[in-house]
């Protein structure tokens, strides 16, 4: 298997022009071989500013497992959807292995001496050898 076969975990954030405009972003997934592990509500949003003259849009996310070169052919198809106004595709941060937990210590008290307090007189002799 190459690295560009190598399944992977991906992550495609979108806007639309309508909902229902993401059936075309499940078909050209679909036909590069991905497949869909989730897919959440799409949601009407007010945008920030406004993008290719649109002040609204509908923002969702999916989950897909692809090869690599897949996500490469997927990323330039996405581009030539109407309806998509803005995309981008990701990979999910990795989720932190189940350490092992550390084993008990007995409490060990520390064994160190204090360091005993200098008189006045002492003080001063150090600071003069110091300014010397």
């Amino acid at each position: 298997m190459t690295e560009d076969q190598i399944i992977s975990d991906y992550e495609l954030a979108f806007l639309l022009t309508s909902g229902e405009a993401f059936l075309g972003l499940a078909d050209v997934l679909k036909n590069h071989g991905a497949e869909i592990t989730y897919e959440s509500p799409i949601n009407q949003i007010k945008l920030a500013y406004t993008i290719k003259k649109q002040t609204s849009a509908f923002f969702g996310f999916c989950n897909f497992r692809a090869p690599k070169d897949a996500v490469k052919k997927v990323n330039d198809d996405l581009s030539f959807i109407p309806a998509l106004v803005r995309f981008l595709i990701i990979t999910p941060p990795l989720k932190p292995a189940a350490r092992e937990p550390r084993p008990e210590r007995p409490y060990e008290p520390r064994t160190e001496k204090p360091v005993p307090a200098l008189s006045n007189e002492a003080l001063e002799e150090k600071l003069e050898e110091i300014l010397k």
